[in-house]
């Protein structure tokens, strides 16, 4: 992978501070593209120096949001944060899987509880309700 004509180019704006995105962008080359040479070329160590927190940062709480509302597109969400659609499209993606199983998991306590007796406190269904709802943003 390292006969890239631009990774070395890639390589310093990374080492620099750059995002991928501006990477992809200033050297015109896909992120989709870039994104596993850079991965091959850098140490782990140094990958992981340079990597931005994406779980649970501030970042993806402002992208989870605009999702909720629903009233921009994912690229408009992209643009403002400086990250791929790519990246915009997992964090809903993951937010979607969340909910789904969140709700399955209290739609299988109900059927169950409603079998067997109740296994499960009010408090402990409205807890998971209103986890629910805090992932909605009810």
């Amino acid at each position: 992978m390292s006969g890239a004509p631009w990774i070395a180019a890639a390589l310093h704006l990374r080492r620099n501070g750059s995002t991928l995105k501006q990477i992809a962008e200033e050297i015109s080359v896909p992120l989709s593209t870039m994104r596993p040479y850079l991965l091959s070329a850098l140490t782990e160590d140094e990958y992981l120096s340079l990597k931005k927190p994406t779980r649970n940062s501030e970042r993806a709480d402002r992208i989870r949001s605009a999702i909720r509302e629903g009233e921009r597109s994912m690229a408009s969400i992209a643009e403002d944060e400086g990250v791929s659609r790519q990246y915009v499209y997992s964090v809903k993606w993951k937010l979607e899987g969340a909910v789904d199983k969140a709700i399955k998991d209290l739609g299988d306590k109900d059927y169950v509880d409603d079998k067997v007796g109740i296994l499960q406190s009010q408090d402990e269904r409205n807890k998971a309700i209103e986890e629910i709802e805090r992932m909605l943003d009810v």
